[in-house]
């Protein structure tokens, strides 16, 4: 079975969200970039005759992925003289959008930033401009944009644990204590906003400052709950198994109907070599939550060891059946039906396995449930 992994694959989540929120600011309608602080560009009504550039269509090609035409087109327009400031400031922010549809972020910059220059209030820059810091590696210089977009994205909880994370990596634990507990509704100064951080820094692979979180948070309420089960997922992580069996018994005595800290006090009993404990533990969890692969697929390692293959493979054929994208699940399934004397079944799922392999390493960590 893998391992614990603290990670999880985030920025393609965060990846994801950003390409839904570019194409909602490239498919509103087009004068929406006037919608900022009066600036420069209100003044484009006196300019001449130049025909207005069908910027709809511009919108729709960069939507359809069409970024190096739109590219090309929008450089050939900006390269003309006496553009007015509104188009010049449209094209910009087109401009900028094509070259971040494209991962172009150091490209993107510097019209976006134009945009900002004729019109210091522009929504759209401000937004591009915030996620295409964050993809530079600049979180820092994201957090002003982020916290400005955040005023006129209410509830967008995807963009607040972006700027969770850009505060985190900013090092300024406060702002992201006060920024997890804006995106959870929470007061910042409950301990709960410190689990919520925690929660973020366990993702971000930042596991000593997580722990730093959850004690302090204990500290101000011993019966958060799942602050115990956390702390006990990063005690595995830290190879200190006997402590974090102890913090899941200490979470279940607080929310004794929660299915993962069965299943997590079953992982640490199995460590521990404590077999009977870990069945016992893994079929409360199982029972709590028969919809959750992770006890199934513990239960079928740990009855291929006693041996009993036959309820092994009935454990991790469920298994699949929940989770059939799992390496862990198919490769052990394999190992079962080798057992049971079905060497062309075996090798079916060990095939399936390799090729899952890649995409599922990591599922037992910090973040499987």
């Amino acid at each position: 079975m893998s391992g614990y992994h603290v990670g999880i694959p985030m920025l393609r989540l965060v990846s994801t969200w950003c390409a839904a929120l570019l194409l909602t600011c490239l498919l509103a309608p087009p004068g929406l970039a006037a919608q900022g602080g009066a600036g420069p560009a209100q003044v484009a009504s006196s300019a001449p005759t130049r025909p207005t550039p069908d910027w709809q269509a511009l919108q729709t090609r960069i939507a359809r992925g069409e970024f190096a035409a739109v590219i090309t087109r929008l450089t050939e327009l900006l390269r003309e003289p006496a553009l007015a400031p509104a188009d010049e400031r449209q094209a910009n922010l087109l401009l900028g959008a094509a070259y971040y549809g494209q991962h172009q972020y150091a490209a993107a910059n510097p019209p976006l930033r134009r945009v900002l220059a004729l019109d210091p209030g522009n929504h759209e820059a401000i937004k591009l401009l915030g996620l295409d810091d964050y993809f530079l590696g600049k979180p820092r210089e994201a957090v002003p944009y982020l916290e400005q977009a955040r005023q006129w994205m209410p509830g967008q909880v995807d963009l607040e644990y972006l700027l969770t994370v850009c505060y985190v990596l900013s090092g300024d634990q406060d702002g992201a204590r006060a920024a997890a507990a804006h995106m959870l509704g929470l007061d910042p100064g409950t301990p709960a906003a410190r689990l919520a951080l925690a929660r973020v820094l366990v993702q971000r692979q930042m596991e000593a400052s997580a722990v730093h979180e959850v004690q302090q948070a204990l500290a101000a309420d011993p019966t958060l709950p799942l602050a115990h089960y956390l702390l006990g997922v990063l005690d595995i992580v830290y190879g200190q198994n006997e402590v974090a069996r102890q913090e899941f018994a200490r979470e279940i005595a607080l929310n004794p109907t929660y299915g993962n800290a069965f299943y997590r006090l079953g992982d640490a009993e199995y460590r521990l070599g404590h077999l009977p404990a870990a069945r016992t533990a893994l079929s409360r969890a199982i029972w709590l939550d028969p919809t959750y692969s992770g006890p199934y697929i513990l239960m079928g390692k740990l009855l291929l060891q006693e041996p009993d293959p036959e309820l092994a493979a009935r454990m991790l054929h469920r298994a699949t059946e929940l989770d059939p994208n799992n390496y862990d699940a198919h490769y052990l399934l394999g190992r079962a039906l080798q057992q049971l004397q079905q060497p062309a079944a075996a090798a079916q799922e060990f095939a399936l396995s390799q090729k899952l392999r890649p995409k599922t390493e990591g599922n037992f960590g910090l973040d499987a449930r």
